[in-house]
């Protein structure tokens, strides 16, 4: 057991620096050069994604491991002739924006700029139960309450991977922003993430087994209820029939005498006396 989680743990490592390693790499592409004109354009006060907008997104930042990043944030767009350096403070708004010669520039700390992802945002799934029939039998009120408290675990469990998903996310940005290499607590905390989602998902995959399980006992109580259903409503109808019957013999022999009632007759009377239904009730 040891090995494996050993061996789950340097997977998850493994995974997480070739997913940097994508992601810097992924810097290298080539985008629009921003011109003198759209720096121009950007202001203190402006929002970091306003500036995106107007500049594009830039090529290199400082980290968040920088010694100075509590004055807030750095970002640099590189062109043919001109370095520009947007300034941002702590709340991701513009303080200063700085230009200089491309030529014999050095970039110190900076470091390559990588998109982070989108995380999910959290949203709370609906909690599927089953309705509840008119008239339940047993085994159909046990099947449909042991269905319902496995789509309530579901529903937890769904929750809880969700939301170490975005933290995974989260994460996995912040790794992107920071200079290499990656702090060892970093990336034990990630993998520890990822090992928790992993873990989760296994016992909800058993869950979900669990659940097509009890959605066929639903079912199968179900289909037996509907049959006892059928089978009474034609109990019911045929005694609705003898009823109706041994009323109309009664109607025809009540005032006979007994010298005019027929053999058949009091053959019929006898059978509907023995179901109490002569006189009918």
């Amino acid at each position: 057991m040891k090995t494996t989680a050993l061996m789950r743990t340097l997977r998850h490592i493994l995974t997480l620096l070739a997913l940097v390693a994508v992601a810097f790499a992924q810097t290298q592409k080539s985008t629009d050069q921003p011109t003198a004109n759209s720096f121009e354009q950007v202001k203190p006060g402006q929002t970091q994604e306003e500036v995106h907008a107007t500049v594009g997104l830039p090529q290199r930042i400082t980290p968040l491991s920088y010694p100075e990043s509590t004055n807030g944030r750095f970002e640099l767009w590189d062109t043919p002739s001109t370095v520009y350096t947007v300034h941002f403070d702590t709340g991701g708004k513009v303080v200063a924006v700085l230009h200089a010669p491309r030529a014999g520039l050095d970039f110190g700390d900076f470091i390559p700029y990588v998109r982070p992802h989108q995380c999910p945002m959290l949203t709370a799934a609906p909690l599927q139960t089953e309705a509840v029939p008119t008239h339940e039998s047993a085994e159909h009120k046990h099947a449909r309450q042991n269905l319902d408290q496995a789509n309530k675990y579901h529903g937890e469990l769904s929750a809880q991977i969700d939301a170490l998903r975005v933290k995974v996310c989260q994460i996995n940005n912040q790794i992107a922003q920071m200079s290499l290499p990656t702090p060892t607590a970093i990336i034990v905390q990630f993998s520890d993430l990822v090992f928790q989602v992993d873990a989760l998902t296994a016992l909800d995959d058993s869950n979900q087994a669990n659940i097509l399980v009890l959605e066929s006992r639903v079912k199968y109580a179900d289909s037996l209820a509907k049959e006892r259903a059928a089978e009474e409503a034609r109990a019911s109808e045929e005694r609705r029939k003898i009823r109706d019957a041994c009323g109309l013999i009664y109607k025809n022999t009540a005032d006979k005498k007994v010298g005019d009632v027929t053999v058949k007759e009091e053959q019929q009377v006898r059978a509907c006396q023995a179901l109490g239904l002569y006189p009918p009730q």
